[in-house]
């Protein structure tokens, strides 16, 4: 039984340093300021631009009616205008969250009703 756990740790370290250095820079890239956020909004790039859409719009999609609450007839080109102004506005917060920084944005401009 010894040398089954001490063939299985072998295998389970060769394994996880085979794949560590592959994948070192997207492990370590997991906070993404409102700076770069921002960034894409601004880029004339359409493959940076849709990026900024998907981030600003899965952002919506996780926490509309938790934070915020649009209305059915907000439509998905407001939201992401909604976020660039409150970028452009507030780029003290350039080092903030992203997410957290389009989540406020969304939440000042699309309060939920009394509950």
């Amino acid at each position: 039984m010894y040398m089954n756990v001490r063939r299985f740790m072998l295998i389970l370290c060769v394994f996880a340093a085979g794949i560590a250095p592959s994948h070192a820079e997207q492990i370590q890239k997991q906070f993404i300021t409102s700076q770069e956020v921002r960034e894409w909004s601004m880029s004339s790039d359409a493959d940076i631009r849709n990026k900024f859409s998907g981030f600003v719009l899965g952002i919506h999609d996780a926490f509309n009616e938790l934070f915020f609450c649009t209305q059915s007839s907000v439509s998905g080109l407001d939201i992401e205008l909604t976020a660039r102004a409150y970028l452009s506005a507030n780029s003290q917060l350039r080092h903030k969250s992203g997410a957290d920084v389009i989540r406020q944005s969304l939440s000042d401009a699309y309060k939920c009703g009394k509950r």
